[in-house]
This record gives C-alpha cells, sequence and structure tokens, in this order.
C-alpha cells in the first residue's frame, strides 16, 4: 500500500517546484519479538532482538535526547523499542545524540529493536492541517505504543516513557501504560545506580522549562533592585547578546580558565590577538572552561595584571575578597621593586618591572556550553552516611583544576568513596556557588594505574574505545595477506629498486616515512621523501574516515598507545616495513650540493624499504669509518644535505625550542615502567626532521597554489608578550633577557641567554619558553590574509602537515588535496570549501591546549 505526498519547494529562483513523493505501508513489518512471531500474526523482516521479559519499554524523543548518558552507562534499559519517528527526530536534532543511541541499538546484549513506525499501515499517521511537525510526531508516536499494547495483549506490559508532561497525559488518556524516567528508575532494584545518573526533572522536561523561562523573566523583571540576593548577575538572553554584539557593546569569544587561579581566566575574541582578562566569581558569571560566551569591556582605564598566586577552591572565604587581597599584595610588591631600582637606573628598570596590564572585562552571558564528561572524586569532608536509601547532596571535586566543584546527589555514597567517577554538569543557578551535575559512573580506586590512565583519556576527551564493526568492514578481507594489486603498482612511479630507508625511534610499529638519496649525473642530487600512502585505504566519508576525523590523532601514553587507524592498517598495510612493498605519496627534489632546490616532482608511487632502522642504528652506521655500504652512504649523503637546510632556517630565524621528552623503560612482561631517563637526541634525529620539514613546506606550496581558498595548512601565531612576563620577570634575576618581537631576535636572545656549565638551566630555559608561546593550529587558507599563514617557530612562509598521515588526520586531508591537484584523484566538496576545511580544523584542535606531541613533524 502506498500514497502520494504533494510538497510545494520554492527554489533560488523564485519558483514553486511541484515534488510528488511516494510512501510506503507494509503490514508485514516484525515488533521485534519471538513471542508474536510464534503467533503467526507478523512475519518480522529481522531476526528477533527483544527477548521475553515481564516489561517492554518504549522511549520518547525527550528521553534520549536529556537522558543519553543514563542509556549509555547502565543496563538498566533493556528490551527498548525505538520508533522510527523517535530516530529520525534524533538525527534532526543532534548527529552526536543520534551516532550515541546507534551505537547502543547495535550492542545484542541491550535488545534494542528499532520499529519502522513511519512504514506499518496500523501505526502511521497523516499530518492534520496547521499541525506542528511536533505535535504530529508525538501523535505518531502514542499511536505506535497503542499498538504495541494492542498487539502484546497483556503477555508483556508495554510502558511508555516519557517526561513530557502534556505528552504524557494524552498516552494514560489513551489507554497506554505511561511513566516519566524518575517513576521507572524508583521501581528498579537492581540497578541503584540507574537514578544516580538521571538528568535533574526540572532540566530535561519540557514543560519545566517553560517554567524555568518564565521564572528567568520574571527574575529579571523584578529584581534589578534586589541583585545582592543572588551570587551572580543573570545571564543575557541570546537576543540580547546578538543584539549587542552587532552594535559593538559585547565580544563572543571562547573562554579559558587559569588552571592556577580557578578565579582568573581569559577570553580570546576573533580579530583581537591579545586576550581580554576576567577576575573574580561574579564577573567569570558561572561560566566553565571553554564555553562560548559574551563579554562586556570595562573601562580602558581599569586594566589589570595577571595574578601570580595559586588560588584553589576554598569554603572558608569570599574568592573576591582573595582576589582583592592578593592584588592589592602584588601592587605593593611591585612599587616596592620599582623603589628598590629607582637609583640604578629609573626608567630603565620601570619598564623592567612593571608587569604587563590586559583589558579586563566581564561575561554578561553564555552563548554556547561546553560542558562534558569530568572525571573526579568525592570530597570526603562533606560525606555525612543515613540509612534508609535517601539522596544525599555531595561535592564532586574534578581533577582538572579549571573545573568548578560540582553538586550531586546519589543513594550509594559508600560505594563511591576514594573513587574515581564520572559526573556531567546539568545546570548553575544564580544562587548556587556550585553548579549541579548527574553521576555517571565509576572507573575504579584512585591510584590504580589502569582508572588513572583512563582518567587522563577521559579528560583530554581521547575517543579510545574499540573500534566498531562498520570500520572494522573497511579492512581488506585478505587481512595481514593484502598484496598491492598489479593494476595499482601499473598506475604509480616504481622505486623498489631504489636504496630506501625508514630512520625511527626504537621499537617503533607505525612507520610512515622513508628516505632516499642518489647521485645524479649533473653532480646535483635526487632527494626522495615518501610518505605511507594512507588515503588509498581510507577513503573518503567512509566509516574508517569519519572514525579517523573523530580521533584525528594517534595518542601515545606511557604503556599505551591509542590508535587513530585500527592495528592492521596502522602497524601494518600502512607502515613502511623493511623489505616488503609498500603504496607512498612521494616527494622527490633536485638539490644543488648545498641543498638548494632545483626542481620539484610530487607522485604516487610504490617502494619495498632497505632498512628500518632506529635512530641509533643509523647513528651507528653514520659514525662508523669502516662501514661503506650503501645504506650507510646514503644516511652521510643525507646528513650532509641536511646541514645546510638546517642552517638557512636558522638563518631565516628558525628557534630551537624543546620540550621535556623523558623515555620509559618498560617491563616486557607486565608492561610496567622501571626506569624514566631524558630523551637524548643524535644527529640523525635532525637529519630526519630537517626533510620531513622540506617536505611538509613544499606540498603546502602545492596545495596553496591550486586551492587558494581551501588548503588546509598549519600556523605559529606570533607570541604574546604578556604570556612572557612571568618568564621574563624570572629570568631578570640572572641579568638575562629575550626579545620575542620576532623568530631571529629570539633565536638570537636565546643563543645568548645562558648560563656556562649549567646545561640544565639553558635546557629548561628553552622548554618555558616553548610553554610561554602561542599553539600553533591548522587552518583553512580561505580564511586568513597569506602575511598571517607565517610560522613563527619555523620562519617559514607557509607550512603545512603531511609526513604523518598513519597517526595524523590533517596529513589524510593534505594527501588528498595533493593528489587532487596532480589530477590522480577528485575531492569532494568538502576540502574545496573553506567552510568545510575550517570545521576540519576545529576538530584537529587539541583539547585543553595540550598538543599530543607527535615523533616527527
Amino acid at each position: 500500500m502506498h500514497y502520494s505526498k504533494t510538497i510545494l519547494k520554492k527554489t533560488k529562483r523564485g519558483n514553486v517546484l511541484r515534488v510528488v513523493k511516494e510512501h510506503y505501508l507494509r503490514d508485514d513489518i516484525g515488533f521485534g519479538s519471538e513471542l508474536i512471531t510464534q503467533t503467526g500474526e507478523y512475519k518480522p523482516e529481522h531476526k528477533p532482538l527483544l527477548k521475553e521479559a515481564e516489561e517492554y519499554l518504549i522511549l520518547d524523543t525527550d528521553i534520549i535526547m536529556h537522558q543519553m548518558d543514563a542509556i549509555e552507562n547502565s543496563n538498566a534499559l533493556q528490551n527498548v523499542v525505538i520508533l522510527q519517528t523517535v530516530l529520525d527526530s534524533i538525527r534532526l536534532s543532534s548527529i552526536n545524540t543520534y551516532r550515541r543511541i546507534r551505537k547502543v541499538i547495535s550492542d545484542p546484549n541491550r535488545h534494542f529493536f528499532v520499529f519502522s513506525n513511519e512504514h506499518h499501515r496500523l501505526s502511521y499517521v497523516h499530518s492534520i492541517t496547521g499541525e506542528s511537525p511536533f505535535a504530529r510526531n508525538q501523535r505518531a508516536i502514542r499511536k505506535a505504543a497503542s499498538l504495541y499494547t494492542n498487539v502484546f495483549n497483556q503477555k508483556i506490559k508495554i510502558v511508555f516513557i516519557t517526561n513530557d508532561l502534556e505528552n504524557l497525559k494524552k498516552a494514560q488518556d489513551e489507554g497506554i501504560f505511561s511513566e516519566t524516567i524518575y517513576q521507572y528508575a524508583s521501581r528498579l532494584k537492581n540497578y541503584p545506580e540507574f537514578v544516580d545518573m538521571l538528568v535533574e526533572p526540572q532540566k530535561s522536561e519540557k514543560n519545566m522549562n517553560i517554567e524555568k523561562d518564565n521564572k528567568d523573566n520574571k527574575e529579571n523583571k523584578d529584581n534589578k533592585e534586589n541583585q545582592e540576593n543572588f551570587l551572580y548577575p543573570q545571564h543575557l538572553t541570546k537576543k540580547e547578546i546578538f543584539e549587542g554584539i552587532s552594535k559593538g557593546k559585547y565580544y563572543q569569544g571562547t573562554i579559558h580558565i587559569n588552571p592556577n587561579n580557578f578565579y582568573e581566566a581569559f577570553v580570546n575574541c576573533e580579530g583581537y590577538e591579545e586576550s581580554f582578562i576576567i577576575q573574580g566569581r561574579k564577573n567569570i558569571n558561572r561560566a566553565v572552561d571553554r564555553d562560548i560566551v559574551a563579554i562586556e569591556l570595562f573601562p580602558k582605564d581599569q586594566k589589570v595584571s595577571l595574578s601570580s598566586k595559586i588560588i584553589e577552591h576554598t569554603n572558608e572565604e569570599d574568592e573576591d575578597i582573595m582576589i582583592e587581597k592578593y592584588q592589592e599584595k602584588e601592587k605593593e610588591e611591585t612599587e616596592e621593586n620599582l623603589n628598590l631600582n629607582l637609583n640604578k637606573n629609573q626608567n630603565q628598570n620601570n619598564n623592567k618591572n612593571r608587569k604587563s596590564q590586559l583589558q579586563s572585562a566581564k561575561i554578561v552571558g553564555i552563548i554556547k556550553r561546553n560542558w562534558r564528561q569530568y572525571c573526579g572524586s568525592i570530597q570526603l569532608d562533606q560525606v555525612f552516611l543515613k540509612q534508609g536509601g535517601r539522596f544525599e547532596n555531595l561535592l564532586f571535586i574534578p581533577v582538572e583544576k579549571r573545573i568548578p566543584k560540582i553538586r550531586i546527589k546519589t543513594r550509594q555514597v559508600d560505594a563511591l568513596l576514594n573513587k574515581r567517577i564520572v559526573v556531567v554538569i546539568d545546570s548553575w543557578e544564580r544562587n548556587s556557588r556550585y553548579p549541579n551535575g548527574h553521576y555517571i559512573k565509576t572507573l575504579g580506586d584512585i591510584g590504580d594505574k589502569e582508572v588513572e590512565s583512563e582518567v587522563i583519556l577521559i579528560e583530554h576527551e581521547v575517543p579510545h574505545e574499540s573500534f566498531c564493526e562498520d570500520v572494522l568492514k573497511c579492512l581488506p578481507l585478505e587481512q595481514e595477506n593484502w598484496q598491492i594489486p598489479q593494476e595499482e603498482i601499473a598506475k604509480r612511479k616504481d622505486l623498489r629498486n631504489l636504496c630506501i630507508i625508514s630512520i625511527d625511534p626504537p621499537g617503533c610499529k607505525d612507520i610512515d616515512d622513508c628516505l632516499h638519496v642518489r647521485n645524479l649525473d649533473n653532480g646535483n642530487y635526487e632527494v626522495g621523501v615518501h610518505i605511507a600512502d594512507v588515503s588509498y585505504f581510507v577513503k573518503e566519508g567512509t566509516p574508517i574516515d569519519i572514525e579517523a576525523a573523530n580521533r584525528s590523532t594517534t595518542v601515545y601514553l606511557v604503556d599505551r598507545r591509542i590508535n587513530m587507524l585500527p592495528p592492521l592498517f596502522g602497524e601494518n598495510l600502512c607502515s613502511l616495513h623493511q623489505n616488503i612493498d609498500r603504496l607512498t605519496f612521494s616527494v622527490i627534489w633536485e638539490l644543488n650540493e648545498k641543498a638548494e632546490i632545483i626542481q620539484t616532482w610530487f607522485g604516487k608511487t610504490v617502494i619495498c624499504s632497505k632498512a628500518a632502522l632506529s635512530y641509533g642504528e643509523a647513528q651507528l652506521r653514520k659514525d662508523d669509518p669502516k662501514m661503506k655500504d650503501e645504506i650507510t652512504e646514503s644516511i652521510r649523503t643525507l646528513n650532509k644535505l641536511s646541514k645546510y637546510l638546517e642552517e638557512r632556517r636558522k638563518e631565516a630565524g628558525a628557534l630551537t625550542l624543546a620540550s621535556p621528552e623523558v623515555h620509559f623503560s618498560m617491563d616486557s612482561e607486565t608492561q610496567e615502567p622501571l626506569d624514566v631517563e631524558v630523551y637524548q637526541h643524535k644527529e640523525v634525529n635532525h637529519l630526519v626532521e630537517e626533510f620531513m620539514l622540506l617536505a611538509n613546506i613544499s606540498v603546502a606550496e602545492r596545495i596553496f597554489e591550486y586551492f587558494p581558498q581551501s588548503a588546509l595548512l598549519r600556523r605559529h601565531p606570533s607570541p604574546i608578550k604578556s604570556q612572557f612576563d612571568n618568564l621574563l620577570k624570572s629570568l631578570e634575576n640572572f641579568n638575562l633577557s629575550l626579545d620575542i618581537s620576532s623568530p631571529k631576535n629570539l633565536s638570537k636572545s636565546l643563543d645568548k641567554a645562558i648560563i656556562k656549565n649549567n646545561p640544565y638551566f639553558n635546557k629548561l630555559l628553552r622548554i618555558l619558553t616553548t610553554r610561554s608561546m602561542t599553539q600553533a593550529v591548522y587552518f583553512a587558507s580561505g580564511t586568513l590574509d597569506y602575511k598571517d599563514f607565517f610560522h613563527f617557530g619555523l620562519a617559514a612562509p607557509i607550512y603545512t602537515h603531511f609526513t604523518s598521515p598513519i597517526r595524523r588526520y590533517a596529513d589524510v586531508c593534505v594527501h588528498r588535496l595533493l593528489a587532487s591537484s596532480l589530477d590522480i584523484e577528485a575531492v569532494s566538496d568538502k576540502l574545496t570549501r573553506k567552510e568545510s576545511v575550517h570545521e576540519i580544523c576545529k576538530v584537529l584542535v587539541p583539547k585543553y591546549g595540550i598538543e599530543i606531541k607527535n615523533q616527527k613533524c
């Protein structure tokens, strides 16, 4: 059975287009239960997923939208019917929630069944003239729930769960057994944690939201003279915020809480190099780290200095008073220092000792919350155990210092003590010092290695679940026995006869770059960088591509690695192992004897690495005069050429910075760390680095030439002076200084700012300089002027990431752009529009400003 539905659509040119859609209805769509199959009344399309039980549950849309944490993390909800109407509504409202519920549905242990009510003749409902889509969908949901009730006819109790009080009442009036999620949770005996996971009723029920909006409007009107009754000012409405932004009264930006001082924050606004500073609880006004906020600037004469004090959460004293006391003390210390130096050189020392001041502001509204799951533990001095299974109000202390304590309610206090748990924020009222939240799950005992590793991954929002079935289906059927098809080899430049080698850290499994060099007849050199052709296996838009984009990078912990790609790709088929044919994407230069580029070639290739060396092995070969083989001579030639490259970069102002890199010695059986030592860079490390940098720059120039608006590039903004204040002030104690006005000046001043015979100080200075600088970021070329492409640390006018596609998704995108520029294969609109590339770049930004360091450039 089918019927036609006519829709009138207006085209861009203003014409009216009549679209006729056919909608098919059937009688043979199953209900997901063996009980109905046995009666022969209906023939199910799929194997029954619902098991025999006392109750089958049907969830309303609002339950999934607001209670997804509880649905994901507890087995309390089983034998659940998800209606097609509900699923379609969620997909339109939140793609993230849709993916989460789809993952639960695919879990065979949860017994979730999707019922196609929109295509069943007995459950489909037509729209009524003047009826809103929301009202029509609610009718369709109740019609399907009623059908289930009638079909099972008391064989199994059908429970319709909704927190929409209006829909609840209508369902009950129609004879459908209906409950709120809280009523259902109160009946559960085997899952006591489930009720703790639920979002507070007033924050999820549609009716309660309406009441809250009315209450807020009343507060805004009636309490202008009684603001002192609240801890925080009222947030402006979205309409007021955007009107103020359009008039230049307010500014939009992202807030970053000072990790050492919870009551100090910075807001970065687009178009402004300097951050705006926010100090004090009321001025921060319930914003949480990385919320998108609206700020109002204070007068320019109210600039303030950064606090140098560490301030933690306290219940003893008002935080605003603490801020004022610390600021007053710092002011006195600054004035004292200035007076002490007047006799030496008043003007010079005044400038040295005066701290940079920032424009101050206050938060007037929240544009977008960035709440997530937070790890932490219960504040023990707030715990008072009571009998009777009553809810207890407790304070949760996040491990992340930027996040405020969170008030939660729980019936399982004794089970949460001395545990790492996960909590989500639900709301933050004006009269509450702390936000309200709810419990999600328990990770385990505080201090346990596995538990604390899990905390690190969750806190930095690192996706670390096992790869799902859809992703694994993208792997070749032959698995590790896969061989390169002959037709693919025929399309590529065959370099298997060349002496190509890789040089990596010891034990490296995901080898994604190789090098070669050979002498040319004209006296020049041919040098090639060969990168694993990940894009051959990871096709755009496939499940494995979507998963790689979501993960964005491979993350390395002390005892484990969280792969961006499944191990079959990352450690096998894409990894450039020795003596195995592999697909690569190559950059090959002709260089003269001073490593100046004569010409460059880009293309897809096939190689066979002759040696997979560690840095130590390569260094020993280079230094051993007895070794004269082709591999060793290649290393020596590459090393000679790399020195010219390095020298030119440093002449241009490239910085030699440092990070506190350490190496862990691990027990081979227990995987426990046995020892730790500072990682020692060898000469060949720099050899590899120089050619990887050169490849990245060459590819950046190429893709920008062909995609001037959508090239995915990487820039390193110039340092912000205020971020160097503490370091510069500390250096004064050693009569040292740094000039951060340009890369070249900073490089020269770093070379001079040393203490003889104190290598630890000199190394530490470069580490602190690195940490004081702004973070390098990805961007779409069309979003900035060319002068802003500049990479400060490398002193390079243009740069990108091409050399690590196994562990960086940015490189995969760059490979696709480069291939398109060579007419090898086309790319989708997603990589040819600056807006969509800009969105990709947002995902590639490391969480919390902490960059997970890759082993190579």
